[in-house]
């Protein structure tokens, strides 16, 4: 299954199947771009050791990755670059590389990335799924010239349902560092084993009798 997924990108581009799936617009976004980026980053997570650690030397955060995503994801989320991928088979393969060279260059990262380079992917990402949703769910007429406007309606639901799921991801990550970080500050088991105190001395009521 990893390596199906891996070689996706040269599945989508038989022609009756890319045209089966780019006839709807909710599985042209909602399915086959996500994959593409998917396929590239399980790639990435296959490369040898050796190579990875060559790509981490001018990456070491895994910034310039995420940016990569982020820029990728935002241009193919345009309603007029789906048009021009649905007409153009030149566009149509910028469109399978950029997807799977950024998801690629993500998987080679995915292991160096902090917290709050994590944060930066996602909360990008998904306020852009959220923000593209709503414009496609409340545009009063038809976005893409390709697909119909039911067909947008459902692409719009569809994006809204991928950033609530990132959300609930990052809110997972946070949570599970917040876990981290107490368990690593709390303190341990007490070591200290005071000896008992001396009894009271009875000197001073033996002076006495």
């Amino acid at each position: 299954m990893r390596w199906v997924l891996v070689a996706s990108p040269l599945i989508w581009l038989i022609s009756p199947l890319r045209h089966a799936v780019e006839a709807s617009m909710f599985a042209h976004m909602v399915l086959q771009l996500p994959l593409l980026v998917l396929a590239g980053l399980i790639a990435g997570r296959q490369l040898p050791d050796p190579i990875a650690r060559r790509i981490a030397a001018v990456d070491a955060f895994g910034l310039t990755s995420v940016l990569a995503v982020i820029a990728t994801s935002f241009a193919w989320m345009i309603p007029a670059a789906l048009d021009l991928a649905l007409l153009s088979p030149a566009v149509d393969l910028l469109k399978h590389v950029s997807l799977w060279v950024s998801g690629f260059l993500l998987g080679t990262a995915l292991r160096r990335l902090t917290l709050g380079v994590e944060t930066f992917l996602l909360g990008n990402v998904g306020w852009m799924l959220a923000t593209a949703g709503l414009l496609y769910m409340d545009a009063t007429s038809r976005l893409c010239v390709n697909y119909l406007f039911d067909e947008q309606r459902a692409a719009g639901v569809g994006l809204m349902a991928m950033a609530v799921l990132l959300g609930l991801r990052l809110m997972l990550r946070w949570h599970g560092a917040a876990s981290d970080g107490a368990a690593a500050t709390a303190p341990g088991p007490s070591t200290d084993r005071r000896l008992p105190a001396a009894p009271a001395s009875f000197d001073g009521d033996q002076s006495r009798s």
